[in-house]
């Protein structure tokens, strides 16, 4: 049996689209279950989840700790089948998102880490620049359009449509001191270093483009200011788990590594260059790199206060 497991903060805006994609889903022989963990909802989510108990094999927890790793172990307490797929609360799979996800473990008896494709629905037209980094995965959780069936990296794993064999979690969880509401923080990368630990522990992974999702935009994100947002979040968390970090002992200017002042101002103008010349595409691909090095330094400079501040308490 497969079971689905999301996380919901406040998913009323998009929530009854994903359940009534559920309820249109092939069922694999072994059956399905789902399980949603109301993290600490103060919209309508729970009235939304209790109306569709009647249509789907639903379970539904509540976790009061604010932090979507939070409420994913809490849910991984609750699974009943031998495989745990992970999703969202605002994507709409494809009707055969279950059955081919089934299909890849039982051809792949070996690999414990399984992800599938994720393209998006657009609740508003997006610009072409954005379209184009859509297709090439580097917006709102996609996957590369053409990325073939094979081995996947860490990275490229997106946590609205991975799926995990259940024994994994007898000695795996999720870190609870990063994620989206860990800690009241927004910091990404939390399926990014679950995924990461498993793959360094000697586990398999497999991509299945067959598995499609569609995470859901909303008209408000289809706007540059929006995916930038985004980026210096994950940013963050490529610095809060270690994936990549500066070193403690760099040279500061307000706290933030110096140098930052040096290589940052000119990647900013060949970005403006590029908006002048009317090609976004390339422009938004360095404001991305900045964002992406500027939630890095933000992380930083947070997590070297706190070691300061903990060393001085420590001196007292």
């Amino acid at each position: 049996m497969i079971s689905v497991l999301v996380a919901t903060h406040n998913g009323a805006p998009t929530l009854p689209l994903t359940l009534e994609a559920f309820c249109a889903l092939d069922i694999p022989d072994s059956g399905v279950e789902f399980i949603v963990v109301d993290n600490a909802s103060t919209d309508d989510t729970a009235e939304i989840l209790e109306s569709y108990k009647k249509r789907l094999p639903l379970k539904i927890l509540y976790e009061p700790t604010p932090g979507k790793t939070h409420a994913l172990n809490q849910g991984l307490a609750a699974v009943a089948g031998e495989l745990v797929l992970f999703s969202d609360d605002d994507v709409i799979p494809d009707r055969n998102w279950l059955t081919a996800y089934m299909a890849a473990a039982d051809a792949h008896a070996d690999t414990d880490i399984f992800a599938g494709q994720v393209r998006h629905y657009w609740q508003k037209k997006p610009p072409k620049w954005l379209e184009r980094l859509a297709a090439e995965g580097k917006s709102y959780g996609g996957t590369h359009i053409d990325r073939p069936h094979g081995p996947i990296e860490a990275h490229a794993v997106k946590g609205a449509n991975f799926m995990v064999r259940a024994h994994v979690f007898q000695n795996h969880k999720f870190r609870e001191d990063v994620g989206y509401g860990a800690g009241g923080q927004m910091v990404a990368g939390d399926e990014t270093d679950f995924v990461r630990r498993l793959l360094d522990a000697g586990l398999k992974s497999w991509f299945v483009p067959e598995a499609r999702v569609r995470h859901i935009v909303r008209p408000y994100q289809v706007r540059i200011w929006p995916v930038l947002q985004r980026y210096f979040r994950i940013g963050r968390g490529t610095e809060a788990v270690g994936a990549q970090t500066f070193p403690q002992d760099l040279p500061t200017l307000f706290g933030y590594p110096r140098y930052l002042c040096k290589i940052l101002p000119p990647k900013a103008l060949r970005a403006c260059g590029h908006f002048l010349r009317f090609d976004p595409y390339s422009g938004m691909n360095i404001l991305i790199e900045i964002a992406v090095t500027c939630g890095r330094a933000f992380q930083w400079r947070q997590t070297r206060r706190l070691h300061q501040s903990n060393a001085r308490n420590l001196g007292t």
